[in-house]
């Protein structure tokens, strides 16, 4: 299997196991200009982070607390990762994008959700990292 298949078949199953199936929570989450925690096939190590910092019991998908939210952005600009860090601050704002933060495997997206589709945030992806794990 090359690169581009493995990196179809973790969106295929990224669509169809855990944002297809979880669609309507996503709406209520997002609809006000939430962020929408996302979790498919998470690895060991993000599993304890989630548990410990994020309060996760296992559930698929999750509102992303605003306070949450705040520290973890201050956490990624200090990390070097500034293009993330300014989409979690992002001001809601229903006429734009709904945001899903993707946790899967070893990395994590971040992903606009638009009535044209969907679309990966410029300068937040890892999907190398995720699409090799599949």
């Amino acid at each position: 299997m090359d690169e581009k298949d493995s990196q179809q078949k973790f969106i295929d199953g990224l669509m169809n196991e855990t944002i297809r199936p979880h669609v309507q929570e996503i709406a209520e989450i997002t609809v006000g200009g939430g962020v929408a925690m996302v979790v498919h096939n998470a690895d060991t190590e993000w599993a304890e982070v989630l548990k410990k910092y994020w309060h996760w019991n296992g559930e698929p998908v999750f509102r992303m607390r605003t306070k949450d939210r705040k520290t973890f952005a201050a956490r990624l600009k200090q990390m070097g990762d500034p293009a993330t860090s300014e989409w979690l601050l992002r001001k809601p704002d229903t006429s734009r994008a709904a945001r899903l933060f993707v946790i899967a495997y070893k990395g994590s997206l971040c992903v606009n959700v638009t009535e044209e589709g969907y679309s990966l945030e410029p300068g937040t992806t890892d999907v190398e990292q995720m699409a090799s794990t599949v």
